[in-house]
């Protein structure tokens, strides 16, 4: 699958235990799967980055993850891999589509906040979805 954003994000449907496809979860050495964002504390400016990059790539496309959470990305040598898409929302035909980009900007953004990354604005970030996505 081709990467979601030029940061290295990655969305792979199908990556997350409700699906029962192995060949889909990003693996570490020995065969652990690859830590949740959650997990991890080191390079969350570069993770950030990746991360606007690819909601602004769904965004384009009119879509939002629906429940984008740190629990919910995985991050593989360095680079985010989204997870957990069958919710995934057209956030133009949906009536309430635009508060999806809204709650996934303010669910992230409040997680990299409370780790000390300042550039993490999440109303600031759902406005560029919105206007991404042509919905603002």
């Amino acid at each position: 699958m081709p990467p979601l954003a030029t940061g290295g994000a990655r969305a792979v449907p199908g990556a997350d235990r409700r699906h029962r496809d192995p060949g889909g979860v990003r693996r570490q050495p020995r065969g652990f799967a690859a830590p949740r964002l959650a997990a991890v504390s080191e390079g969350l400016a570069e993770l950030w980055e990746q991360l606007v990059d690819a909601m602004v790539i769904l965004a384009r496309e009119g879509l939002a993850h629906g429940d984008l959470s740190p629990y919910n990305i995985l991050v593989h040598e360095g680079r985010l891999v989204i997870i957990d898409l069958p919710q995934i929302v057209d956030v133009v035909a949906h009536p309430t589509g635009p508060e999806f980009l809204d709650r996934d900007a303010r669910n992230v953004a409040t997680w990299f906040t409370a780790r000390g990354l300042a550039a993490a604005d999440g109303a600031s970030l759902a406005g560029l979805l919105r206007a991404e996505a042509g919905v603002d």
